[in-house]
């Protein structure tokens, strides 16, 4: 030992005078320190200031603080301190490994201090002799960190005199300081292992969250990655999923890493990353000096830790998660752990994409079948231009459909020419998404032969030339859907009627309450008064005015929703149109011929007769005043027996036995504007003071309260026709009907 310049003593050579011992410098510093110690709310700040103090304090060229691995392997300098005007040679962050001897057995297994003389002889690990030699570093006191009574790391005092050495009361006071440098330490550590712990539950918590939430493979790896960024220091890492004979890199973490995304290692590689995966077990590297594999690497590219665990599904390994870091032991069994458990996120999530990807491909085999099942289906060939043309299609039916054969439609220029002229945009959209490679549907209107408008549903699914790179063919078809789009109007024309005859009905209620006092009031002010005041007559043109506008509210009243006033009787409804054809011709211009043709074999039906007449009357007026300078207004009764599908075009009809009424006039007609606001309740287009904008809407209320339906046919110039479906009574008509309706 002694020819290698270590002295085994602690004593001094020449030690410090005693002053050093008694004097003031020193309670300072140790205040200095723990004022550091207490601010820091990290570990790195509070060693740096601990370190320039002691450089002081010791009157040291250089001090620094170092930490072991959990195997007592190598240290890593975590701090160092040195004059600023000093030749640099920064070895913060490196790590060294330990090299067998008795002052490191001295110092770190039975925890003394000890001076190591001719420092700059003494056989290190290069990286620090470099930086013995570069700072002229002559004498090291290194004094054990020791926490529980265990040697955690070592504070290092150099100094760059040969004279120099270090005195016991500077060994006691470096020891002094030393434990209270592990306290802190251990202090940190256990703040930041609580902290970890808290991170790495939030972030499984995440991941858990995570998978419930999305089946998107991608999004799914790249969510567990950065969760696991969190919890880990890294350089890089990855994941690699099984494909034949190789590892594929499928997701990468870092930018290093991203860039070989896609890139394959061969089973039989003595790559880490394989050996790792075929023995299905966590392997962890902490010293990547000493890793054949990596040596191959140019030096700069040579990891010095790393994890990988494989991805099991069962007992088979389907992957590989791991994570590398360029700076020695790195990891320990904590970060094995958090990766274990992130492995198994990751597994658990492949897995179910995978089973989730296998149902959506058989999904969508089986919906591509049904969609193409249509009332057309169709297989178009795209050239390299980007132009339709039919390869093969179902040409009866779309005949049946469309009323032309394929060679008149081609001869207008092809399918684009029978769609409806404000839809085609939509359809052109559609080629465009067909033509970039995207499945794609559009609902479009075309005109049949005979004039006729019909809502069509086209599905289609590209075919995708990798070797073109273009789309070469396309598989389709379209359905009819004119029926669902008529129910689809009528439910959406119901609902807005139902929402505003509840309004109605409601404002209506108030009304009739404020004119029912009105009225009362009214008449008791008439009865006070002398049958010959002067305000009598106007009194009484006030009590006419409030009782009209009662009647009024009392119609809203009587046909709104929640009217229960209804008295219904079995009626033969040709027979209530006889007794009040009088009325009807009375309410006519001499101009306005009435037509009436009643079934013989007309079917009984339950109806409020008197509810019925007002009906009768609205609608008549409606057609006389649509008739300013006369025409024809026909009435027509007959049997009806609605199918299913009837029914259904119908709107919210059952299938059964109805009775049919039209009433049909050939004045002005209406537009299709007016057309969907005629059920309106005060909607109308007459001239103020003219109308009430009540009729229609009150006989729909009573049709509706008769399980019927009403709808209106019309166009501008073509007159109107109104039609109602009463459905079929199912008792034999009331005895008292000959009085009520005039039967003999």
């Amino acid at each position: 030992m002694a020819e290698m310049g270590i002295s085994e003593t602690i004593m001094p050579k020449n030690p410090l005078p005693e002053e050093f011992q008694l004097g003031t410098e020193i309670l300072p510093a140790l205040s200095r320190m723990a004022q550091a110690v207490a601010g820091a709310t990290q570990l790195q700040p509070a060693l740096e200031a601990i370190v320039e103090e002691l450089a002081h304090l010791f009157r040291a060229r250089s001090t620094a603080i170092s930490l072991l691995n959990s195997s007592h392997t190598a240290t890593t300098v975590m701090v160092r301190h040195q004059p600023s005007d000093y030749g640099h040679y920064n070895i913060v962050g490196q790590t060294f490994s330990i090299p067998p001897s008795s002052i490191f057995d001295q110092l770190l297994n039975e925890g003394q201090s000890v001076i190591v003389s001719n420092a700059q002889n003494y056989p290190l690990p290069q990286p620090a002799h470099k930086a013995l030699v570069t700072q002229n570093i002559h004498t090291l006191l290194l004094i054990p960190l020791k926490t529980r009574a265990q040697v955690i790391g070592n504070i290092g005092i150099s100094t760059d005199d040969p004279q120099r050495t270090f005195s016991s009361v500077e060994i006691q006071l470096g020891e002094i300081i030393a434990g209270q440098i592990a306290g802190t330490i251990e202090l940190f550590r256990s703040l930041e292992q609580e902290r970890r712990q808290r991170q790495v539950a939030d972030s499984l918590r995440e991941v858990a969250t995570i998978l419930n939430s999305s089946l998107d493979l991608p999004i799914l790896l790249s969510k567990i990655f950065e969760q696991l960024a969190r919890v880990i220091e890294h350089n890089g890492g990855g994941i690699f999923l099984r494909d034949g004979d190789d590892l594929v890199l499928i997701h990468g973490l870092g930018a290093a890493a991203e860039s070989h995304v896609g890139e394959r290692i061969s089973l039989s590689s003595q790559n880490p990353t394989v050996r790792a995966f075929n023995s299905r077990q966590l392997l962890m590297i902490n010293d990547g000096a000493n890793e054949p594999y990596w040596l191959q690497w140019p030096e700069g590219d040579r990891l010095q830790s790393w994890i990988g665990v494989p991805l099991l599904v069962g007992q088979q390994a389907i992957g590989i998660l791991t994570i590398d870091n360029f700076t020695a032991a790195a990891y320990n069994q904590d970060d094995a752990q958090v990766m274990q458990i992130f492995a198994e996120q990751a597994a658990l999530a492949i897995h179910n994409a995978r089973l989730f990807e296998s149902v959506r491909q058989s999904e969508e085999r089986y919906r591509v079948i049904s969609e193409v099942i249509s009332k057309i289906a169709y297989v178009l060939r795209v050239d390299d231009q980007g132009g339709f043309y039919r390869d093969w299609a179902t040409e009866g039916s779309a005949t049946q459909l469309t009323g032309f054969t394929f060679q008149e439609i081609d001869a207008q220029g092809g399918w684009p020419a029978i769609v409806y002229n404000e839809d085609l945009p939509q359809l052109l959209r559609h080629n465009e998404r067909l033509k970039a490679g995207q499945p794609s549907s559009v609902e479009y209107r075309i005109i049949t032969k005979d004039g006729r408008q019909r809502w069509l549903k086209d599905m289609a699914r590209p075919v995708w030339d990798d070797k073109h790179q273009r789309v070469i063919s396309i598989y389709g078809g379209c359905q009819d859907i004119s029926d669902s789009r008529r129910l689809e109007a009528h439910l959406l024309q119901s609902q807005k009627m139902e929402a505003v005859g509840q309004l109605a009905a409601g404002i209506a209620h108030h009304f009739n309450n404020m004119f029912t006092t009105m009225t009362g009031y009214l008449a008791l002010a008439i009865d006070e008064l002398p049958s010959e005041h002067t305000v009598i007559s106007d009194l009484e043109r006030v009590q006419h005015t409030t009782q009209r506008a009662a009647a009024l509210t009392q119609q809203l009243l009587t046909f709104s929703r929640n009217n229960h006033e209804q008295r219904t009787v079995s009626m033969n409804l040709n027979e209530l149109i006889i007794e009040t054809r009088g009325l009807l011709e009375q309410l006519l211009d001499p101009s306005i011929d009435l037509k009436i043709r009643l079934a013989s074999d007309l079917w009984w039906v339950n109806l409020d007769a008197s509810q019925f007449k007002q009906v009768l009357i609205n609608l008549v007026l409606n057609a006389r005043d649509a008739m300013p300078r006369g025409g024809t207004l026909e009435l027509h009764t007959a049997p009806m027996s609605l199918t299913v599908d009837a029914a259904q075009r119908l709107g919210q009809l059952r299938p059964g036995d109805y009775v049919r009424l039209i009433i049909a006039d050939n004045g002005i007609g209406m537009s299709p504007t007016v057309q969907e606001r005629i059920f309106e309740p005060f909607f109308t287009t007459k001239e103020v003071g003219q109308g009430t904008g009540l009729g229609l809407y009150a006989a729909l209320g009573v049709i509706q309260h008769h399980s019927g339906h009403i709808e209106v046919d019309s166009a501008p110039g073509q007159g109107a026709t109104v039609t109602i479906y009463l459905p079929r009574s199912p008792t034999q008509p009331h005895p008292l009907m000959s009085g009520l309706t005039g039967v003999k």
